[in-house]
């Protein structure tokens, strides 16, 4: 497996280290306790799946209809998934790339239609899964998406093996 990544983006972290036992001095200004304004709310966790067959055109989302759980409040629309906010989510994903995928494709996560970094990855010579995973904080309603930069065409013969996994985990 390639890649490993973490990214706050920027609401106000103060909570979510008070909750993982960390103190408020330590990560945040002195009145930063009454800020707890990106914590989820509710359980928030969403895993998503890809079987083959597969077509997919360059740089659209993966599709993920196979099957899947969503908690409340998470939707999936044409291969995007939307995040409620306020909140801090761990986002993972795993791509098996040993099916005539193109050499050069490269996957990332996107947020809102942009590359959440340290998540773009590719497949170096013989691995046949890549895998990628951020700490995102969500402030208000976003979409969350994995792309590929070269469409993928996985054939019937293939059908039923998982292709990709999403995990998103509110934290």
């Amino acid at each position: 497996m390639v890649g490993l990544t973490s990214v706050f983006s920027s609401c106000n972290p103060c909570c979510h280290f008070s909750r993982l036992g960390v103190s408020y001095s330590r990560w945040c200004p002195g009145e930063c306790e009454n800020l707890c304004e990106c914590c989820c709310e509710t359980p928030a966790y969403a895993y998503l799946t890809q079987l083959a067959p597969l077509v997919l055109e360059a740089n659209a989302p993966m599709p993920f209809t196979g099957p899947g759980v969503l908690s409340s409040g998470m939707e999936r629309t044409d291969g995007l998934l939307t995040l409620p906010g306020p909140c801090v989510y761990l986002v993972r994903y795993q791509m098996h790339v040993g099916f005539d995928t193109p050499n050069a494709a490269l996957f990332s996560l996107r947020l809102d239609g942009e590359d959440i970094p340290g998540t773009r990855q590719g497949a170096p010579a013989g691995v046949t899964t890549i895998s990628a995973e951020a700490i995102i904080e969500v402030c208000d309603t976003a979409t969350l998406g994995l792309f590929s930069t070269n469409g993928i065409n996985l054939p019937a013969s293939k059908a039923g093996i998982a292709v990709a996994t999403m995990t998103v985990i509110g934290l």
